[in-house]
């Protein structure tokens, strides 16, 4: 079994964070990698449990344009992808989008994992039907635990019921090779999700780093 490691979660009163998962030093990620830049990400599909129809299949999330992913699912869909131009990246930020016209059931709700292998699902069931009240709750007890967070532990939560997309900024910069996402609920709770997009944007590079600092 992997062991994992743990990020500190930043206090308000600290501009920077120390972290000991293997996440970069971003001044030495991009002395190291010059070509570097921040871009979006491009990932290739490794795995769904939502089942997928031939005209709404599961790669349609990753592609920036009209064409949807519907699940089969009602709820905690679990989708998993590969980074697909380089051995690692630095993610600091996600697009959610959900479709507009045409769809009964818009994603609602979902949670963002990163991990440096691929990730057993089955060890994220306990985020299951997660609310944002629950969600913040979680990351209240993390802070007070000073326990820090691991590669287990969210970087995201996203709730689009207060509209069809939303940009987010990561608290907590995450490295890896994989990310989870997992596409807990529709907005009208109906027997399946649909979601249009889900961009990521941050660093690519092939190079790891034992002990870093996030600024």
């Amino acid at each position: 079994m992997t062991s994992h490691g743990t990020t500190p979660i930043p206090s308000p009163e600290l501009n920077t964070t120390q972290n000991r998962s293997g996440c970069p030093d971003f001044k030495k990620f991009l002395r190291n990698n010059r070509t570097s830049e921040l871009k979006w990400l491009q990932f290739k599909l490794v795995s769904s449990d939502g089942g997928q129809c031939e005209d709404y299949k599961c790669e349609n999330l990753l592609e920036s344009d009209a064409s949807v992913y519907c699940t089969q699912k009602k709820d905690n869909t679990n989708i998993v992808i590969q980074i697909s131009e380089a051995n690692y990246f630095v993610l600091t930020h996600i697009l959610i989008k959900a479709p507009e016209t045409g769809y009964t059931n818009p994603v609602g709700t979902g949670l963002i994992f990163v991990f440096d292998h691929p990730p057993d699902v089955d060890s994220t069931s306990c985020f299951d039907d997660m609310t944002a009240n629950k969600y913040r709750q979680f990351m209240r007890n993390k802070i007070n635990s000073n326990n820090g967070l691991s590669e287990l532990d969210p970087a995201l939560f996203f709730d689009l019921h207060d509209g069809w997309y939303t940009l987010q900024k990561l608290p907590i910069p995450r490295f890896g090779r994989y990310i989870l996402i997992k596409l807990i609920r529709s907005r009208n709770l109906g027997d399946n999700i649909d979601v249009q997009y889900i961009g990521f944007k941050g660093f690519i590079g092939s190079h790891t780093f034992g002990y870093a600092e996030l600024i």
